[in-house]
């Protein structure tokens, strides 16, 4: 803060005002409104509108509508009054998923037929920063760059925007970061709403557990109406967001009267995903959340294996399951000839006695319709024994070979 140029342009009778004179004007409004926005304690950098085309988005171009950022060193962004910027093609890259960072030019652009600027007079020219969407952290002549976020091909072929990086933000709601968990937490919410009320009527229980179920439903009234703001165009800062979410987690844990596993759950401004996360996963299991079923599963990856738990009863009657596995990039080929799968309890020993595992065989044309991309293949798993111990078990696994480094993994049944 100390370094911003605060200081007044000296101006004095009979002198001889230059350009550099309105530019260092320029530079004092700039700094005198970075200095009272430092002073209001919350960090004020980031993102606070970012709206892009989700049609084009889908089929994998990204076309950004409207940007409104404050980069940390104060530097204004908009688009389009204050920046021009073409869009980025993410199929042309071959990969399935790609981070994206928007770079300020050292050059300008004349502002002729930006409709930001109809009414000015003719007398008046805008200079409009220029910008370039780029997958590279670094281009020739960027003075500025901000990072929007990774973009990733699912399995059906669309791209969408991942939550595996959040750039600093300064609003939730008119940004798209964080919307689709908030609202996976809205269900878990509304669904536990009706069993605290029920338990309420259960005049049996103590006094003191009566207490803790009317402030964790207080708790869950008051992230259902932070959620209902948001569904209204009200934007929150993260912090206020985050503070509402611990909060509901430390109130669940009471209602579970249980330690918290994390009792300090600080914000950070540069790590949203980072800490969100963490608040995100201890609250999606402190209110028990209800998952949709769906005819397609992700493995989960941790310490070297693809695990897939609590699998549905449909696969009991499917009449085919297979193992869908989705290459890096298009291009890439990818065999697992060599990989077993089997049942998690199951896979050591599996290895050990050089067993099968689940039989399955390489399908190259699917004989039926479906909506996944072309870089995922299909293997059907064949019934037999290890297969019967995959339902009885209710999962499957498979160690992470290096040729499935950056590959995904599905179970998929029909």
């Amino acid at each position: 803060m100390s370094t911003l140029k605060i200081a007044p342009v000296r101006w004095f009778l009979g002198q001889t005002v230059l350009p550099e004179h309105f530019v260092a004007l320029q530079q004092l409004v700039d700094a005198a409104v970075e200095f009272r926005s430092r002073m209001q304690g919350l960090p004020m950098y980031g993102i606070a509108q970012l709206s892009y085309n989700e049609s084009l988005l889908r089929d994998g171009v990204l076309s950004i509508g409207e940007l409104s950022a404050v980069l940390p060193d104060g530097t204004p962004i908009s688009i389009p009054g204050g920046c021009s910027v073409a869009p980025l093609s993410l199929v042309a890259t071959s990969a399935t998923r790609v981070s994206v960072y928007l770079h300020i030019l050292s050059d300008t652009v004349a502002g002729h037929g930006n409709r930001t600027y109809d009414s000015d007079p003719r007398v008046v020219e805008r200079v409009l920063q220029r910008a370039v969407l780029s997958i590279n952290d670094s281009v020739d002549n960027s003075r500025a760059v901000l990072r929007l976020g990774d973009f990733e091909k699912g399995v059906a072929g669309s791209f969408s925007l991942a939550g595996t990086y959040i750039p600093p933000i300064v609003h939730v709601g008119s940004t798209p970061y964080l919307l689709p968990t908030l609202a996976a937490l809205e269900a878990q919410v509304s669904a536990l709403e009706p069993q605290l009320v029920a338990q309420l009527q259960d005049t049996f229980l103590r006094p003191d557990r009566l207490s803790t179920i009317r402030r964790c439903l207080a708790a869950l009234y008051r992230a259902q109406t932070l959620f209902a703001d948001l569904r209204n165009r009200i934007p929150q800062h993260p912090y206020d967001v985050h503070a509402a979410l611990r909060d509901l987690y430390l109130e669940a844990c009471c209602f579970h009267e249980v330690i918290p596993d994390q009792p300090v759950l600080p914000y950070q401004h540069d790590s949203l995903a980072g800490c969100f996360g963490t608040v995100v996963r201890l609250l999606q299991q402190a209110l028990r959340p209800v998952y949709a079923r769906s005819t397609h599963l992700r493995f989960n990856r941790s310490n070297g294996l693809f695990t897939l738990s609590g699998l549905p009863s449909e696969l009991k009657d499917a009449q085919e399951v297979f193992l869908l596995v989705q290459r890096p990039t298009l291009h890439t080929r990818i065999s697992i000839d060599d990989i077993k799968v089997s049942c998690t309890s199951r896979l050591a020993l599996v290895h050990r006695l050089v067993l099968r595992g689940v039989p399955f065989k390489y399908v190259e044309r699917p004989p039926f319709q479906h909506t996944f991309g072309p870089e995922v293949d299909f293997y059907q798993l064949q019934s037999g024994d290890e297969w019967d111990h995959v339902l009885r078990e209710s999962s499957m696994a498979l160690y992470v070979h290096p040729i499935l480094e950056r590959a995904n993994v599905f179970l998929y049944w029909r």
